[in-house]
């Protein structure tokens, strides 16, 4: 584009050089280059009175092992740092919080390292890896803590945290961070949490008995197997079930909460990676409940699970020809859930929320209370898969010998 010149400007220029020709322009300066600030190194301080909160990422170490977690999560009063895979995190810091957080109000904790547990201080809880062993650790008291929690944003709580715990390897962790908020263990998923499957529960268990809520993936080209499972205790006959949620596989969880009076409870399954899921309810030692169902990005399922309590079958599991001693299990999974799994991780998984596995032993086993339905009964030795096809029905035992392919 061509820009006018003003017709005073040659004049002035002539001035200013006293007749001359105005020497050119010079270049104009170059910015500063922006060197990034080093880190600065976190202090152990047992002193809450001389914490300082240095503006970085959350940094530091716990038990001699160097910790930098790449994620933080805030779920009620459970402030988590995690450091490593999504699936099995190699550290973890967990401070649980005695006090409420409230939602729509900044929050701050001072605990000092003279303070006792009586007087309802934070719980801290850390786990390492190294050497490829896991090591965890509890300080409930000689710490020292300061934490500063801001007002959630979008499901984002803004915070700063420095700790000092006891102890010769002087564990110290500080720095700012911005922790995933989920919602309260008793509100129903939204659109921050799809995908999502969800519904009410129909729970008819004996004080004390264990609800066992869960799901796996099934197999597909691509997808790592995944799995996850909650098992509550059944409270008295006509109370509501407490709110419980899986923190094993952050993000995605598994949780159950009540619904109005008494005993009715809704169940959540969000933040799901897409695939075909295998869900699954019982009581231990009842008949499982199922289902499948295809999850997108953008899923917002609802299915109602109710637990089956009579009309049970069983089933008579041989292999013949295992050599004595050889001890593996059993699955009996329902035909419509079986897939293609050469590893045997999603059978094992299936089998284990729909309570249908047993162990061999001596090549035979026995498997209780199976709803009707067609079946595909597997086992597997060494890299042999043995698998078989079984018809159950009520008050009736199947039986079915197994066979290598």
């Amino acid at each position: 584009m061509k820009h006018a010149i003003p017709a005073f400007l040659p004049i002035f220029l002539a001035l200013a050089g006293c007749g001359k020709e105005a020497p050119p322009a010079a270049p104009p300066a170059a910015p500063p280059a922006v060197v990034p600030s080093a880190p600065v190194e976190v202090v152990h301080q047992l002193d809450a009175s001389k914490h300082e909160i240095p503006a970085q990422p959350v940094s530091g170490r716990l038990a001699g092992v160097p910790f930098a977690p790449d994620r933080a999560e805030l779920d009620g009063n459970i402030l988590t740092f995690r450091q490593g895979s999504p699936l099995e995190s190699d550290s973890q810091l967990i401070v649980i919080v005695e006090s409420a957080i409230h939602s729509d109000a900044e929050f701050r904790n001072v605990t000092r390292s003279d303070q006792k547990v009586s007087e309802m201080i934070p719980n801290v809880t850390f786990y390492t890896k190294a050497g490829g062993e896991f090591k965890n650790e509890t300080a409930n008291e000689g710490y020292a803590l300061t934490l500063e929690l801001g007002k959630p944003d979008r499901g984002i709580v803004p915070g700063k945290i420095h700790l000092s715990l006891p102890g010769a390897a002087k564990s110290v962790v500080a720095g700012t961070f911005s922790a995933m908020c989920d919602r309260s263990p008793t509100a129903a998923p939204g659109d921050n949490d799809k995908p999502f499957i969800t519904g009410p529960i129909t729970i008819s268990g004996k004080e004390g008995t264990t609800l066992v809520l869960g799901y796996a993936r099934m197999p597909a080209e691509g997808q790592e197997p995944i799995y996850d499972k909650i098992e509550p205790t059944i409270p008295a006959m006509g109370s509501a079930i407490g709110a419980v949620r899986s923190f094993a596989y952050k993000p995605r969880s598994v949780s159950i909460r009540p619904v109005g009076e008494g005993s009715a409870a809704e169940y959540d399954l969000t933040k799901l990676p897409p695939g075909k899921y295998l869900v699954a309810a019982r009581i231990e030692g009842g008949m499982p409940a199922w289902f499948v169902r295809e999850v997108k990005v953008d899923s917002a399922i609802t299915v109602s699970l109710k637990i089956p309590t009579e009309g049970a079958g069983q089933v008579e599991v041989t292999v013949p020809g295992l050599p004595d001693g050889d001890l593996l299990q059993t699955q009996v999974l329902p035909a419509e859930v079986i897939a293609e799994d050469p590893t045997g991780q999603y059978e094992a998984n299936a089998g284990l929320i729909l309570g249908t596995w047993a162990d061999l032993v001596k090549g035979k086993a026995t498997i209780p209370q199976i709803p009707p339905g067609e079946y595909v009964v597997t086992a597997r030795s060494a890299e042999v898969r043995y698998s078989g096809k079984v018809t159950v029905k009520a008050g009736e035992t199947a039986k079915v010998e197994l066979k290598a392919p």
